[in-house]
């Protein structure tokens, strides 16, 4: 399925640190909450202050980016489309390494203004990545 680029392969050492031999924001993280639970899975709460013309490109197509974000970071999320115009806050609420791993995420969408959905492979002659 489409996603957000795998958002712990875009920068190795940026979005997929490691804790305790665990990398933070896959499914291992359970390892490292594991490793330190007193500190990794306290429960923290992040609003990040998303820029109208990105907010899709964060929900995803059907909430798709979203729903990931949450299944792989094991975090709840809402954001508010009713804020005035500007931007809109998105809360992000969980286990400090999973609201981590998922900060990183939107921040990257955000860095960049990429697409929503992975690179897929173009109609040309290109090397399959749609340019």
């Amino acid at each position: 399925a489409g996603s957000y680029a795998e958002p712990y392969a875009i920068g190795a050492a940026l979005t997929a640190p490691v804790v305790h031999g665990a990398p933070v924001g896959t499914e291992s993280w359970q390892a490292a909450v594991q490793a330190a639970p007193h500190v990794l899975s306290a429960k923290t709460e992040v609003t990040i202050q998303i820029p109208d013309e990105l907010v899709s490109k964060v929900i995803g197509k059907s909430g798709a980016v979203i729903k990931e974000l949450q299944q792989r970071t094991g975090i709840f999320s809402r954001i508010d489309t009713n804020a005035p115009p500007g931007t809109k806050p998105l809360l992000l609420s969980g286990p400090l390494i999973g609201v981590q791993a998922a900060h990183v995420w939107v921040m990257a969408i955000i860095a960049d203004g990429a697409p929503a959905a992975a690179p897929s492979k173009g109609k040309g002659k290109g090397k399959g990545w749609g340019y």
